[in-house]
């Protein structure tokens, strides 16, 4: 229940409610920053520093004022600068990289400083990670976080009322919650919200078709023939629709083992993977196949896709090119490797597809099917030769997110565990041009970069739209870009 702590979505859709931000993304249109704490930001010319105005009225649900000493102690705190006990290990490494420093510069003003001019910085602000917590609260805990089951101390749109571990979270409005996204009060619409923590697939479509459930979130989605069983059995009563989103699909190898030493076994993996079988059978055409960045989400940074489908095996597979390149790394009769497996539906069924369009390369991989958090520590100790079907949410709806985070070197969700130097410097570079225009045409280089070499041990499958639903009398609800955005339901309401 700890927001600068919880990294995994599932855990940032039930928490971000109770907690508020400096900025957050347009709940309605969610690649637009908009204010949320702050009432107003400026740049400074050398684009180094960043300004922000705070509203005097916000209050954490105990009473006390939200003060610029809580923004500067939040932001401290996800960096990691008290310790890897209490910091976010997946938007902190990427505020980090620039980060220079915070002070309280007025009764309601924080200056946050950076050591470069960063394109990016600002936009990581806004993510759903960014969350502002109570100094006084977390200073006079003994391990300073949010670790029972006691309401969180936040100024968010809503508050808990109930945490009965695995079944179910209850929550209920905040009357005292101000936004500068809103101004004149209101908001949240909703009364309460009652969140269901519901393991078994088929559970999961029970309780929205009988009605326990009335909305779908972004994470985890539907897989395609779920979407089409729900809309069947309820027809104009639910919304079920494909969505874009920033993200991407990925397998990793593990780059420190020998097999993998070799770039032509490595090339070798990027040509043979059957992309466009998993797109028919799994996404049933909801796949962007072989695409980082999605161009419809973001068409000027976007690689078009028939420079994407130029390259070998990235529209259909290339099993000559394959079992060539395997015969000239030293294994004419390929070789032998195992996968981890989510024991979840669609991940397993993305991983049979793929099993079986290696083997036509003589590749033989040997499925492990794990739960799915011992599916996550094989990725984080590096215990895998192949991980399993990775489908990484982005924290900002910013196209070159993808790359600072899987493909350079010292990044925490680069599970591969290996890196190109001048890869990192390309991504950097990228990262500190101000022009839109000029990074975008960098961030274009990147993936080119990428697609030309075949080295990386993150290999992209391709980014999928995301299959969700919802009830017709749910309202003032759009599925975010990103996986971790869009959870704070404050303009979400019920017409009926």
């Amino acid at each position: 229940m700890d927001p600068n702590l919880e990294t995994s979505a599932r855990d940032v859709l039930i928490v971000s409610s109770n907690f508020n931000q400096l900025l957050r993304y347009d709940p309605l249109k969610s690649s637009e920053l908009v204010p949320d704490l702050a009432k107003s930001w400026k740049i400074s010319a050398d684009g180094k520093g960043f300004v922000f105005t705070l509203r005097d009225d916000a209050k954490f649900i105990d009473g006390a004022p939200v003060t610029p000493e809580d923004v500067v102690y939040s932001l401290r705190r996800i960096i990691g600068e008290f310790g890897a006990a209490a910091s976010n290990t997946r938007i902190g490494p990427s505020l980090k990289q620039a980060w220079s420093g915070a002070d309280v510069t007025g009764a309601n003003e924080v200056t946050v400083r950076t050591t470069v001019a960063s394109a990016m910085f600002l936009g990581q602000l806004g993510s759903a990670n960014v969350k502002i917590v109570p100094k006084h609260v977390l200073e006079a805990t003994e391990k300073k976080v949010f670790a029972t089951a006691a309401s969180p101390v936040g100024a968010g749109s809503f508050k808990l009322t109930k945490w009965q571990r695995d079944v179910v979270v209850e929550q209920e409005r905040y009357q005292g919650y101000v936004t500068s996204y809103k101004e004149g009060g209101g908001l949240p619409y909703l009364d309460g919200m009652r969140t269901y923590v519901i393991k078994d697939s088929s559970a999961q479509i029970a309780a929205i078709e009988g009605g326990q459930v009335d909305l779908w979130p972004r994470y985890q989605s539907l897989d395609a023939s779920q979407g089409k069983a729900v809309k069947s059995f309820l027809g104009d009563k639910v919304i079920v629709g494909k969505y874009p989103q920033a993200g991407f699909m990925v397998q990793h190898l593990n780059m420190k083992k020998p097999v993998f030493q070799d770039p032509k076994v490595v090339k070798a993996m990027w040509v043979a993977m059957d992309r466009k079988t998993l797109n028919e059978l799994v996404f049933e055409g909801g796949l962007v196949v072989g695409a980082i960045v999605d161009p419809d989400v973001f068409p000027e940074a976007a690689l078009p896709l028939s420079d994407v489908y130029s390259y070998p095996g990235m529209k259909e597979p290339d099993y000559a090119l394959a079992k060539k390149l395997l015969a000239e790394a030293g294994y004419p009769n390929g070789f032998e490797v195992e996968v981890i497996v989510q024991n979840a539906g669609w991940i397993q069924d993305a991983t049979q597809v793929l099993i079986a369009g290696f083997a036509k390369a003589g590749i033989r991989v040997k499925p492990v099917v794990v739960d799915v958090a011992a599916a996550q520590k094989s990725l984080d100790t590096g215990l895998f030769d192949l991980g399993y079907v990775y489908v990484g949410g982005f924290d900002t709806p910013q196209p070159l997110e993808p790359f600072m985070a899987a493909w350079m070197t010292k990044s925490p969700r680069n599970r591969a565990g290996a890196g190109d130097p001048e890869l990192d410097r390309m991504i950097t570079e990228a990262g500190t041009t101000l022009d839109p225009k000029q990074r975008n045409e960098k961030i274009r280089g990147v993936q080119r970069y990428i697609y030309s070499n075949m080295s990386q041990g993150t290999i992209p499958l391709g980014v999928p739209k995301d299959v969700l639903a919802q009830r017709t009398y749910v309202k003032g609800y759009v599925p975010s870009l990103t996986y971790i955005d869009g959870a704070m339901f404050d303009t979400t309401w019920l017409d009926r």
